[in-house]
């Protein structure tokens, strides 16, 4: 019963990244990364200091609207 556990951490952890990487604009294949050890804490880190793309462009949209006005 513990490897049924590890699978379904596994399983859902994996998902919940691949959902957070797409939310941010990143691909979600990249979410597979995080059941890498270190490698996980490495994109925790880029997610929180980098610019999203989601965000980059919502910056350039708004930019767009701004100055067409």
């Amino acid at each position: 019963m513990p490897l049924y556990l590890a699978l379904a951490a596994v399983f859902l952890l994996s998902l919940s990244w691949y959902r957070i990487f797409e939310k941010a604009g990143y691909g979600g294949w990249i979410g597979l990364l995080a059941l890498i050890p270190g490698v996980n804490l490495l994109m925790m880190t880029i997610l929180a200091f980098s610019d999203w793309p989601v965000l980059v462009e919502l910056r350039q949209l708004r930019q767009r609207l701004g100055g067409e006005s």
